[in-house]
């Protein structure tokens, strides 16, 4: 069974039963509506797994500037802190997993 916390249409945490794992989406080459989230990064807890992604989401974008460095790190802190909020599930994958029956993620 696996937790996912969806964070935004390229991105999401998932949760399975050895760690979190950053994916990302992936567009499959012979269908272009089609494709399927890969891991990109794996993590012992959710708070790292949450830390990655801001980073890579920061990766992303083509940044000029301290400024533009800042605003991009509070957009993405915040996005990826409401997703997580969203979903209940402690920052340890062993009470995660306990508590992903009832959690409804």
């Amino acid at each position: 069974m696996t937790a996912i916390i969806p964070v935004n249409d390229q991105y999401r945490i998932e949760l399975d039963a050895c760690s979190w794992q950053v994916s990302k989406w992936k567009r499959l080459n012979n269908h272009p509506d089609s494709g399927k989230f890969e891991g990109v990064t794996w993590h012992g807890s959710l708070q790292k797994a949450g830390e990655s992604l801001v980073a890579r989401l920061v990766a992303d974008d083509d940044l000029e500037g301290i400024q533009e460095i800042i605003e991009a790190l509070a957009v993405a802190s915040r996005l990826v802190a409401a997703a997580i909020k969203e979903c209940p599930l402690p920052n340890s994958w062993p009470a995660a997993r306990e508590a992903m029956a009832t959690a409804g993620c």
